[in-house]
């Protein structure tokens, strides 16, 4: 499955700031190494009741929403998120 959407759930803060830039770089970085192009759209949710739809409480921001689905919450390191966009692209 490749990645068409992505959510990041959180209020305008640092944390999600970084992580919107950590998205960016990784994508393109995926995309450099394996000569491709991933067409993406990228969504930054600042109401934090839009958490309510997937049973996190506002202290597990930022959620991280791929395709429909959320995949990472709380604190994101950026060794899990390469691994979690490259598992979702290759589709395992």
């Amino acid at each position: 499955m490749a990645i068409k959407t992505i959510e990041v759930i959180c209020i305008p803060c640092q944390k999600c700031e970084r992580l919107l830039k950590q998205i960016e770089n990784t994508i393109k970085s995926m995309e450099l190494q394996k000569k491709i192009k991933i067409d993406y759209q990228i969504k930054h949710t600042c109401q934090i009741k839009e958490i309510n739809k997937y049973s996190l409480n506002p202290s597990q921001v930022p959620a991280l929403i791929i395709n429909g689905n959320l995949e990472l919450a709380g604190h994101i390191e950026p060794l899990v998120l390469r691994a979690k966009l490259e598992s979702i692209h290759s589709g395992y």
